[in-house]
């Protein structure tokens, strides 16, 4: 016959052994959840500095067309990347500002974005439409982050012709 002391210990023992396990896979877990949520901001949203996101393709293409829009040329050129695929003058801006859908400008939407990488550079690509008067314009705009961890406008495109599958999103 067993001992009710030693089948109270034996129980007690398996209690302990549950308890563990539990522990250690509540454990497991929560470090793989840490692991993939450095990953997530390492990679997408680039620690120290603005999200790589649509909400900040938006908030930099309207900051950048609302500046030409009121004629802040050089404010608008600071926005500009070192690294443009073409390099644009003040002059060149102080023309683009003019084009009606940017003198007329009332709002514009990101209808959908991309993240690439481009040799060690992480490049943002936006599509969506600038709405002016009553009408509304096509554009897309690619930004790099600058040293500072900011995203500054690499190339911008106004009229952008393209498939109508991108601004599938706008409405």
């Amino acid at each position: 016959m067993d001992n009710p002391a030693n089948a109270e210990l034996n129980l007690q023992k398996k209690k302990t052994n549950v308890k563990h396990i539990v522990k250690l896979g509540c454990g497991g877990i929560l470090i793989l959840s840490l692991i993939c949520v450095f990953l997530y901001f390492l990679l997408v949203v680039g620690i120290g500095g603005e999200p790589a996101n649509a909400f900040t393709v938006e908030k930099v293409t309207q900051q950048f067309v609302a500046a030409l829009h009121d004629g802040e040329i050089e404010e608008a050129h600071k926005m500009l990347s070192d690294f443009s695929i073409q390099e644009i003058s003040i002059k060149t801006l102080s023309d683009y500002s003019e084009e009606e859908p940017i003198s007329k400008y009332k709002d514009l939407q990101v209808c959908e974005f991309k993240i690439f990488y481009e040799n060690t550079e992480k490049i943002l690509v936006g599509m969506g439409i600038i709405f002016y008067e009553n009408s509304s314009v096509k554009f897309q705009v690619d930004m790099l982050q600058d040293g500072d961890k900011n995203w500054k406008i690499r190339e911008f495109i106004l009229g952008y012709e393209s498939d109508p599958e991108p601004w599938a999103g706008c409405g």
